[in-house]
């Protein structure tokens, strides 16, 4: 599961790459054969009697970011990229919560079904679950837009570009924070409406 995640995380970061670089012929390219490629094998693995299909899925997504990395795979960073590194994560560690936040709002459900807390709950949790990734789904559009531009703005001086992302991460919390708020406060009401039993 951890190998799966990592290799997943590193072709997300390509495809951030890609995005930004308005490549999409490769960015798509990409998306479809990350996706594809190890659905496919895991199925083609499977017909023949592989009982471990995780693994299998695994190897091919390591696969295709082994790939995706070989002119990179064998060159030990150097002091300056760890700096770099260090700096970005300092920056988008807040991100984790958010993404471990959407998680269990997707997976919640799942979770409370697995548990044996009752369908009435599990129902309700998965309703609630759709509406709440309603910010999620509010930064993903605006993030398309918001990364070119920064990487636009870190190209002009590093100030412009860390007042621009710093200005903009302010104005997505409280936007984030507002629509929150109105789904919490009116969720309850939205569950009865859509589910009167």
């Amino acid at each position: 599961g951890l190998s799966s995640a990592s290799s997943l995380a590193i072709i997300q970061i390509q495809l951030a790459i890609l995005r930004a670089e308005f490549k999409p012929i490769t960015f798509a390219l990409l998306a479809i054969s990350s996706t594809g490629i190890p659905l496919v094998t895991t199925y083609i693995f499977s017909l023949n009697g592989d009982q471990n299909m995780l693994f299998t899925f695994t190897t091919a997504v390591l696969a295709v970011a082994g790939i995706i990395q070989l002119k990179s795979l064998f060159l030990l960073p150097n002091y300056k990229n760890l700096v770099s590194i260090a700096g970005l994560v300092a920056i988008g560690y807040p991100m984790i919560f958010h993404s471990v936040a959407i998680s269990l709002f997707q997976y919640g459900d799942k979770l409370a079904g697995y548990l044996g807390i009752g369908g009435d709950l599990v129902a309700e949790i998965a309703i609630t679950s759709l509406f709440m990734t309603a910010p999620m789904l509010l930064l993903s559009s605006i993030n398309n837009a918001w990364l070119p531009s920064d990487l636009e703005h870190f190209h002009k001086n590093e100030t412009s570009g860390y007042f621009f992302s710093n200005k903009v991460s302010r104005q997505l919390s409280a936007l984030t924070l507002a629509i929150a708020i109105v789904l919490i406060v009116s969720v309850s009401s939205l569950i009865n409406y859509i589910v009167p039993e």
